[in-house]
């Protein structure tokens, strides 16, 4: 909601650049996969606070099944093509809400995965008290964002889109054992962590 007017808006002054002005009707995936990632994840974080591991891997794999099957295939009937890897991108977000959704649905009692009108009057409250999360975090996830993003605008800039290619799937390949056991290990730390914490 608050992202698609500031689209529209750069989108229309021409402010952005013309790699991205090229995308045309492509861009209005974005805001529609930052919707699908926020309420994903917020299923997500449901799961894992009630411990369930098998399900989150379970949407995972079903996300990175698809996304992968879905860009080879785009690859084989439609040729290498932008829109192939975007519409890959927001399908297996689908997916993984799906599942994410449907374990939800049924480890929760029935409707109690979603706040009812009284918690939603006290998450002002709850933001507040957990205002420092969010104002370190926030930093924290832009500078990681921006170290992992800052070669290929460099290298682009300075090479083209071919060194770009070789460097994101070299940069892939070496990712993806850490991404694979980090990743994973971290949410479920990062509970047992809340556990602890909030045992005293």
């Amino acid at each position: 909601v608050v992202f698609s007017p500031i689209l529209a808006a750069l989108s229309l002054t021409g402010v952005m650049s013309q790699s991205l002005l090229a995308l045309g009707p492509l861009l209005s995936l974005l805001p529609v996969a930052i919707a699908l990632e926020g309420t994903t994840l917020a299923a997500g974080s449901w799961l894992l606070r009630h411990q369930q591991y098998k399900r989150l891997a379970t949407a995972e794999i079903a996300q990175t099944g698809v996304r992968s099957g879905t860009r080879v295939l785009a690859g084989f009937t439609l040729g290498s093509s932008v829109g192939g890897l975007l519409w890959s991108y927001v399908i297996a977000l689908v997916v993984k809400q799906w599942v994410v959704r449907a374990s939800v649905s049924k480890v929760a009692p029935a409707g109690r995965w979603w706040p009812d009108a009284t918690e939603l009057k006290s998450l002002p409250t709850i933001a507040r008290s957990y205002g420092d999360f969010p104002r370190y975090n926030m930093v924290t996830g832009f500078m990681m964002a921006m170290t992992a993003q800052l070669p290929v605008f460099v290298l682009g800039a300075a090479f083209g889109a071919e060194i770009v290619g070789f460097f994101a799937m070299a940069d892939r390949l070496m990712r993806a054992p850490v991404n694979i056991t980090t990743k994973t290990l971290s949410k479920v730390v990062q509970q047992k962590f809340a556990e602890i914490w909030n045992a005293g």
